[in-house]
């Protein structure tokens, strides 16, 4: 089970998710991948919502929706998108 990920670089996410796309098909042998895409509060207009910039990269990754979770425990909202393995 993979927990984050992170970019020093905002402009190295996508070949992050690349790398970390590749690592995970070639060594886990999984049928799917998921995510949880955790939402965020905008300080400037308050709104709390998924980062649209790794959303895109996620479109073109081909994960798709799944669900949103509210976390009414912890406060947290996230999103669970997932991708399929093509190989199998």
């Amino acid at each position: 089970m993979l927990h984050h990920i992170s970019a020093i670089k905002k402009e190295d996410r996508e070949v992050l998710f690349d790398q970390t796309l590749e690592f995970l098909w070639k060594y886990s042998h999984c049928q799917a991948i998921r995510l949880n895409l955790f939402h965020i509060k905008n300080a400037e207009t308050g709104d709390t919502k998924a980062d649209p910039e790794i959303k895109a990269i996620l479109k073109l990754k081909k994960f798709k929706w799944k669900t949103v979770v509210n976390d009414t425990a912890t406060g947290y909202r996230y999103e669970i998108l997932e991708v399929q393995n093509t190989t199998f």
